[in-house]
């Protein structure tokens, strides 16, 4: 499986900066690209340069597991007579700022002229030193009249004899060919500086090579500077399962009317809360199934829509009926694929495709249910951990250089919350033990992310009805075992 990277208009109408897609060829990661993104990226595509493993790359080079490919747009967003600029290849982890310089043509040498300047000749060391006091100002005034003459152009001087020794010609200043800046570190501000290129008609539009998408502007003294995302992934687990932050779009606004519908169903009702996360199920199952048909995977979305719904929905019916409704969800996936037209040799593989991507999500949904049902006041407790762990990996992981900062914030967040939790009081937990079930909570929300990533092809697949219930599909489970259990003891 290669790594497809985006840059600039390839990247804005993709929607990312990198992802995984299998491919023995290079046009097969590019058609599979097409077909993904759409024909906004196709268009982009069309004009732009391709390179592999950071040399230019033709459509049938063979591709190796681990190998990079990089989509490259033309400077001014199309293509020219004169082809794409050569952009060198992409810099991981760094943002890279090149102008590049044309060399202006060497001036034409004019024409020898015939001229009236009287010639000069260098006189041997041994006459030189016996006219040195007439001859030397003779000498001085003629050179002081040859340089506004022909020998000021280089032009060959009538007369000159072989053994003479040639005058020096100073050959024009070079002018610059290329400036290379640097930033010093990733997410550095970028300098909206033009310099030197201002100046020069014959300089290239600026192009922005970045390893790391742009995730806005801010402006300090009064001017605007770019800001820089989190660097790439640099190990393979890393680029597999840490999860990668949609900032597109009103994601902080969705975030909060997801929050409030989910508290509105809980003091609404079970029916509410049932129908709430029954439809965040089923969404999820749905968009888990469309990810894997795009990489060439059977399996059947409106089946795991259907199965994870009906194991969240009879949640309210008890811990029986969840189970029966995850059984009759493997039957009708396995027959389904049997008379889909799924070669028979795969329809096994397809049926479990399909039930890897309906039972976590409508289990976990399903647990928020029973949880609710068990004692009202840990299911609040459990939504208000998980929020809480959602909003602090957000907000300061969408903008981490790495993988780390955003969950250990939420997981100080968790400990926040747990604190007012306990001073409150919120039944069934009595003070100290709230304590145990944050830390239960700041160790599988992160988990729960992991293993959706493992759910979907691949980490950075879109998918945010996935995204909105993944700290439950571990946590969720475990808290409703361990909630029956504490009660139970109290009692």
């Amino acid at each position: 499986m290669a790594l497809l990277r985006l840059f600039a208009a390839a990247r804005e109408a993709a929607g990312t900066t990198s992802v995984e897609i299998s491919g023995r060829t290079v046009d097969d990661v590019l058609t599979s690209a097409r077909a993904r993104f759409g024909s906004e990226f196709a268009a982009v595509l069309d004009t732009a340069a391709v390179w592999r493993n950071g040399h230019p790359a033709a459509g049938t080079d063979p591709l190796q597991p681990g190998d990079e490919v990089a989509v490259l747009p033309p400077v001014s967003g199309g293509s020219s007579s004169d082809g794409p600029a050569d952009l060198g290849p992409p810099v991981a982890g760094r943002s890279v700022i090149r102008r590049s310089f044309k060399p202006a043509p060497p001036p034409a040498a004019p024409a020898p002229t015939p001229s009236s300047t009287p010639t000069v000749r260098s006189r041997p060391a041994s006459r030189a030193g016996a006219n040195r006091s007439g001859g030397s100002r003779a000498v001085a005034g003629a050179a002081g009249a040859s340089r506004s003459g022909a020998s000021r152009a280089g032009a060959p001087r009538a007369g000159r004899s072989s053994g003479e020794p040639k005058p020096t010609e100073v050959a024009p200043p070079l002018e610059p060919t290329a400036l290379t800046r640097t930033p010093t570190i990733t997410g550095a501000p970028i300098d909206e500086e033009e310099g030197v290129a201002a100046r020069s008609p014959r300089v290239l539009p600026r192009v922005r090579t970045v390893a790391v998408p742009v995730t806005g502007h801010v402006t300090v003294r009064g001017r605007k500077r770019a800001v820089a995302g989190p660097r790439p992934r640099k190990t393979a687990f890393g680029r597999r399962y840490a999860v990668v932050y949609d900032t597109a779009g009103w994601k902080v606004t969705l975030g909060v009317a997801w929050f409030l519908a989910v508290f509105g169903a809980l003091v609404t009702g079970w029916a509410a809360l049932t129908f709430v996360y029954g439809i965040a199920a089923g969404w999820a199952g749905m968009e888990a199934t469309l990810r894997w048909r795009e990489r060439g995977v059977a399996a059947d979305p409106w089946v795991a829509a259907a199965g994870a719904a009906a194991i969240a929905a009879a949640a309210a019916a008890g811990t029986n009926a969840m189970g029966v409704a995850i059984l009759v969800t493997v039957v009708v996936a396995v027959a389904y694929t049997a008379f889909s037209g799924v070669h028979r040799h795969h329809s096994l593989s397809a049926a479990g495709n399909t039930v890897g991507c309906a039972v976590p999500f409508g289990l976990a949904a399903g647990c928020v249910v029973l949880t609710r049902d068990l004692e009202i006041g840990a299911a609040v407790v459990l939504l208000l951990f998980v929020a809480a762990y959602e909003a602090g990996d957000y907000l300061i992981g969408s903008g981490a250089s790495n993988s780390i900062e955003g969950p250990l914030t939420g997981i100080v967040t968790v400990a926040v919350v747990a604190m007012v939790v306990a001073v409150l009081r919120v039944p069934p937990f009595d003070g100290a033990p709230v304590f145990a079930f944050a830390a239960l909570a700041a160790v599988l929300c992160p988990a729960g992310q992991l293993a959706a990533s493992a759910i979907l092809p691949a980490a950075d697949a879109h998918a945010p009805s996935v995204r909105r219930i993944d700290s439950l599909l571990i946590l969720a489970p475990v808290w409703v075992w361990t909630v029956g259990l504490f009660i139970d003891a109290r009692v």
